[in-house]
């Protein structure tokens, strides 16, 4: 049984709370290592520099990798989904998607809510409660454990 929108949504704020913890330590380290360096004398100029390059790569990064690695994980699901019992899958059925797969479906979902979220929106109004980023990476979001063999082939 494919999930439905209000259930995505919870895992997605709960999913956004951890990846904006996450990025808060990120950033509160680069806070600390540009403490350490001005007292160590190096010049502010040189640090914001090499932060501002390598920071914003890490900074983007967080979201994806978290993301994506949970997705093509055996877990098939970020903690968030996790929490209200919801799983990614390919098209195929129950099979857990690749790393490939999870980055497209991440990148898909930028364009899910760059478009007045509309992507996210089409979860509730498709046949298979697929948002844009499923349709665009051949993923179904499915209840944990609700979908049989036969099910699988209807998918």
């Amino acid at each position: 049984m494919q999930a439905g929108f209000w259930k995505r949504a919870g895992a997605y704020m709960i999913d956004g709370i951890i990846v904006g913890v996450l990025t808060f330590l990120f950033l509160l380290l680069i806070g600390a290592a540009g403490m350490a360096l001005d007292s160590a004398g190096i010049q502010k100029e040189s640090f914001e520099s090499i932060v501002g390059v390598l920071g914003v790569a890490v900074y983007l990064s967080i979201p994806w990798l978290y993301t994506s690695f949970f997705h093509s994980s055996r877990l098939q699901a970020t903690p968030g989904k996790m929490a209200v019992s919801i799983i990614v899958v390919s098209e195929k059925g129950l099979d857990r998607i690749s790393f490939w797969k999870a980055t497209v479906r991440y990148l898909s979902s930028i364009l899910s809510g760059l478009i007045f979220f509309f992507g996210y929106i089409m979860a509730g109004l498709t046949k298979h409660k697929q948002a844009l980023h499923d349709l665009l990476a051949d993923t179904y979001v499915v209840e944990k454990g609700s979908v049989s063999r036969v099910e699988r082939e209807a998918v």
